[in-house]
């Protein structure tokens, strides 16, 4: 097998943390994310048009509270209307792979986020799969991926494509954010880095710094 995990820096303008298997894009929280990171994350949030607090004490949940804010903090706020600070980096990262008529696979644990992303990149011809689509819409999908070149980014959770399925026309995997789960990393790691792989394989994980 030719392929193999690369961890080169790819661009000068980032900040590159290089890690075993691949590297991570450190990116930088907008002001408005940080304002939910504020008193040990708690926060007044707006839910279905109602203001509330939010305060959970749970270690777990406030783990899993930061991811979100991290990644993209409408998934708990709907009264933020602001681009989260990773978008800027993904935008610039994803130009730079289709500029080399590569394609790529970003992961992301939560199915918003797979929404709000495929609307975002749909110049790159963007599809989508995870668990709220029927099986025929992501079997579409995923074909659409495989077969048409205009198609150049596809962007999945780990629970509905980190398994059985062989996406090697892709050789960069991108994961805008990630759950607590090694096995979802490297399944969906290995949706690229398969025996049928022939170009080098690059793992990114984009990183939150307050």
């Amino acid at each position: 097998m030719q392929a193999r995990i690369q961890n080169t820096r790819m661009h000068s303008s980032w900040t590159v943390r290089e890690i075993a298997f691949g590297f991570s894009i450190v990116c930088w929280m907008r002001q408005n994310q940080t304002r939910l990171l504020k008193n040990g994350l708690k926060a007044i949030i707006v839910k279905e048009g109602l203001p509330k607090e939010d305060n959970n004490e749970d270690i777990l949940k406030r783990l899993l509270r930061l991811v979100q804010i991290a990644s993209n903090p409408k998934i708990i706020d709907d009264n933020y209307n602001y681009e989260p600070g990773k978008y800027a980096y993904l935008l610039e990262l994803v130009e730079e792979i289709c500029n080399k008529k590569e394609k790529s696979i970003i992961w992301s644990n939560f199915t918003e986020n797979v929404d709000e992303l495929t609307k975002y990149l749909r110049i790159f011809g963007a599809c989508k799969v995870h668990g709220k689509l029927s099986m025929p819409e992501r079997n579409r999908a995923i074909e659409k991926f495989l077969n048409d070149s205009e198609s150049k980014v596809l962007i999945a959770t780990p629970g509905a494509a980190k398994e059985g399925l062989t996406l090697t026309v892709a050789n960069h995997a991108i994961f805008y954010d990630r759950s607590f789960s090694l096995d979802d990393y490297l399944q969906s790691q290995d949706r690229i880095h398969r025996i049928s792989q022939t170009k080098t394989c690059y793992v990114y994980n984009l990183i939150m710094e307050d």
